[in-house]
Formats: structure tokens, sequence, C-alpha cells
């Protein structure tokens, strides 16, 4: 799906039908230029019971699952506190050694009010991998080879958290979102990837979701690798060919 349309100054209701749609990220522009991301996460129901959204509340039941909120009460959902920017992310699969995958990432997302990361849980999403790791009183967590590093800014309303994921076999996680195993060109093809964060700390939950625009390189039989960065294109499918 895409589109661009414009539209009269107002208030506006968005109604997405997800009957068969995966994944929706969009971007709203006004005159000025200011932009509100927008997104539909998680994949709708199937009859072979994929994960959808049980309780019709507007938060899939993976991250809800995640959250630990329940996906059978509407009332029981994680506060959805808005858009999470990817700064950086990079992204290793290997085909040879499949359980040798990675991912390297750079968040930046708004606080709620009075949040302390000290001996919270986070969870992160990438494309249909989730993990969860609790983190120590200096916001660092590492459990099953992933690691989070949360840094709140010293005004005290935004973080940055510094993920990492290793040697683990991630493939068919990101597989729907164009992260296969194929020979790209050298330039490399773009993928999207839908991309969620959960706070949890003290019986509340707040959920982000963002996405990660990438460049993706890969060799068939051998390892694709993706970047999201602040560089051109071109340049990061040049960085992606020196390590392949």
């Amino acid at each position: 799906m895409l589109g661009r349309a414009s539209v009269a100054a107002g208030a506006w209701q968005v109604q997405v039908d997800v009957s068969d749609l995966e994944n929706l990220t969009a971007t709203f522009t006004d005159a000025n230029g200011n932009t509100s991301p927008f997104a539909v996460f998680g994949r709708a129901p199937q009859p072979s019971g994929a994960p959808g959204d049980t309780d019709g509340d507007g938060v899939s039941d993976v991250l809800e699952t995640l959250a630990g909120t329940d996906l059978n009460d509407p009332a029981s959902a994680p506060v959805q506190q808005g858009a999470l920017s990817v700064d950086k992310a990079a992204i290793v699969l290997s085909v040879t050694q499949p359980t040798k995958d990675s991912i390297t990432a750079t968040l930046r997302l708004s606080l709620p009010t009075g949040f302390t990361p000290d001996s919270s849980t986070v969870g992160v999403v990438f494309g249909d991998d989730s993990e969860k790791v609790t983190l120590d009183a200096k916001g660092k967590g590492l459990a099953g080879g992933v690691g989070v590093k949360f840094t709140v800014s010293s005004a005290g309303s935004g973080a940055l958290i510094q993920y990492t994921l290793k040697n683990k076999n991630i493939g068919a996680a990101l597989a729907p979102y164009g992260l296969t195993d194929k020979t790209t060109s050298k330039t490399g093809e773009s993928a999207t990837i839908p991309v969620a964060v959960v706070l949890i700390k003290n019986g509340s939950e707040y959920l982000y979701v963002g996405q990660a625009v990438v460049t993706y390189v890969a060799t068939l039989g051998k390892s694709g690798k993706a970047i999201r960065s602040v560089r051109s294109a071109a340049a990061q499918a040049k960085a992606l060919n020196a390590r392949m």
C-alpha cells in the first residue's frame, strides 16, 4: 500500500481495514512540515491462529503479550505513548551460520512523566522478533544474548535505548519484510521493518511504535546485511558491500 492525499485543516479520524494486512506504517505531514507517524502493528487474524488483536483494543496480541496485559480484555492494554524513532540500525543475517544473526540499534523516545529506567523491564520488537530484558539500577540489562542500555536525557523527558541482539536465528522473523536469502543489486534494496518498544514498571505498561527503513544488501546462500543511519542510501550500500 502506497499513497498520498491532501486534506483540509481540522481533526481527522482514520479507519484502516486490517482484514488482510500484516503491518502498516505511515506518516502524516502538515503544511509546515511537522510529521506524525502512524502505525498498525501486528498481523490480522488468520485461520492458522496467527496473532492479531483479539480484544479489538487497537494493540496487537504480540505487543500485549510482550507488555503482559490481557489480550482478551479491551480495558487492559499498554498506554500508547507515541512515536519511536530509530536513529540507527544494523542487521546481519547469516545463511551459513543462522544462529549468528544480530541486530544493533539506537532507539529514541519520550518518557512518561516520572518514569525512571531502574528496575524496569524493556521489551523490543523488530519485525516478528520480540525480546524482553529487565534493567538494573543503572538502566542496563543483558539476558540470553539480548542487551539494553537505557540513557535518560539531562532534561529527564527523553531517552536513548542502545539495543543489541547477538547469536540468534531471526531470519524467519524478518523474512516477511523483505530480508530474505537472495542476491540483491550492489546498491541494495529498501525495506521497512516495524519496530516497537514496551516499557514496564510498577504495574504500568507504555507502548511506542515506529519503523526502520533500511538498505538491504544480500548474496544468495551467504548473508544479508541491512543498515539504517543518517548516511545516504548510496553511502550505506557502499559500506555494506565492503563488508560482504
